[in-house]
């Protein structure tokens, strides 16, 4: 490679960085930069809410997904549900999931919060 550079230097195109092949490279780089930080988002959810909700796996089929996100933003930590009644809860959950959850849904995670018992941490707050 380096004798054909030196030797044809006079007859080889010159580069061209808005050339389509480095446009797709750069775009593959973008992407797996966005998919790394997804990922590490996602891990670090995870580690949240196994300080607050030992048992949040159960919750929701997906735990990013759009009804699980704005549940675990209204309800940050199980103490956000203590006066909250079933049926609160079932209203909630089916504004957000499009009326797919309903009370059995929000039965089930009141119950799993109560077997889970005190996860009242310090700094729960920050957190």
């Amino acid at each position: 490679m380096a004798r054909v550079v030196r030797e044809e230097w006079d007859r080889l195109p010159d580069a061209n960085p808005i050339d389509v092949y480095w446009a797709i490279g750069q775009m593959v780089k973008v992407r797996a930069g966005l998919a790394e930080h997804y990922t590490s988002t996602l891990l670090r959810l995870h580690q949240q809410l196994s300080y607050h909700y030992p048992s949040y796996k159960t919750f929701f089929s997906e735990v990013d997904g759009k009804t699980a996100l704005a549940f675990w933003e209204k309800n940050p930590s199980p103490r956000c549900l203590k006066d909250v009644s079933e049926a609160e809860l079932a209203e909630f959950l089916k504004r957000d999931s499009n009326r797919y959850l309903s009370l059995s849904k929000a039965r089930q995670i009141l119950n799993l919060i109560a077997e889970d018992g005190d996860t009242e941490r310090q700094y729960q707050d920050q957190r």
